[in-house]
């Protein structure tokens, strides 16, 4: 399970809930502190019974005023929505970073979840290294790390530094949907927005979030009028934050819809 969670503190001890939450018992994918001086993260969690714990856990710092968790239920990762030319005047360039696999039915033992766990953390490492750490040969290294290649579990990507290729900033929206509207046809209109990198499927006060790189506030103001302008959606929130570089984030890239 993945969840998005914003927390809201009170602005002078900011600093000191962040801290609190880096050394919380949970894998924090990304923390980051926003425009409205709220505190963001991404946490990935073993078991649904441990998303009571977190927000228990959170909600233990006295300085914590309220707090939004959002659960993810699919997420869409689009690299070849995101221009890569440096001038918007540049003829666009999709480029496809890896290919698609086809899903064969495995059962991840604990070797795996292990082997997964240390790519996360540096997929470059060599396959000696990676033996000592998890205790098993260099060829049962390869052996698996080739299995999970096959069956689709792990992918081979790479990361890029957006504000290299022109990007400054990141906007977010969490869209609500009406009761009227068909939930896939709505998704299909969001998954073509430019530049939207990122479309997250969550259960919450909202049923979407998607992310998209901005260059210029142009960029900004055609987004905005692009999302306000879908037929269907009852409600949607905004906020805009530095570009966090690089991307995808470690473990951020996999696609499940």
């Amino acid at each position: 399970m993945t969840c998005s969670v914003i927390v809201a503190v009170c602005k002078k001890e900011i600093k000191q809930v962040f801290a609190y939450i880096q050394k919380l018992p949970f894998r924090i994918v990304l923390l980051y502190q926003d425009p409205k001086d709220r505190i963001g993260l991404i946490v990935s969690l073993h078991h649904p019974d441990d998303l009571g714990k977190l927000k228990e856990s959170i909600k233990r710092n006295t300085f914590v005023t309220d707090l939004r968790i959002d659960v993810w239920t699919g997420i869409k990762n689009l690299i070849a929505n995101v221009e890569i030319g440096q001038h918007p005047g540049n003829k666009k360039r999709d480029i496809e970073l890896f290919k698609e696999h086809i899903i064969e039915e495995y059962d991840l033992d604990d070797i795996d979840h292990r082997l997964v766990d240390a790519l996360i953390l540096n997929s470059m490492q060599p396959f000696g290294k990676l033996s000592e750490q998890i205790g098993i040969s260099v060829n049962t290294v390869s052996r698996r790390y080739k299995r999970l290649i096959d069956c689709g579990v792990i992918r081979s990507t790479i990361q890029v530094n957006v504000l290299k290729l022109g990007y400054c900033a990141n906007v977010s929206f969490a869209l609500s949907f009406s009761s009227q509207v068909d939930p896939s046809d709505l998704i299909k209109e969001v998954l073509s927005i430019k530049n939207n990198y990122l479309t997250i499927k969550v259960s919450g006060p909202y049923d979407l979030i998607i992310h998209v790189l901005l260059r210029d506030l142009n960029q900004l103001l055609l987004t905005q009028k692009q999302i306000a302008d879908l037929p269907g959606i009852s409600r949607f929130e905004m906020l805009i934050y530095p570009a966090i570089p690089p991307w995808p984030v470690s473990g951020g890239y996999i696609s499940t819809f």
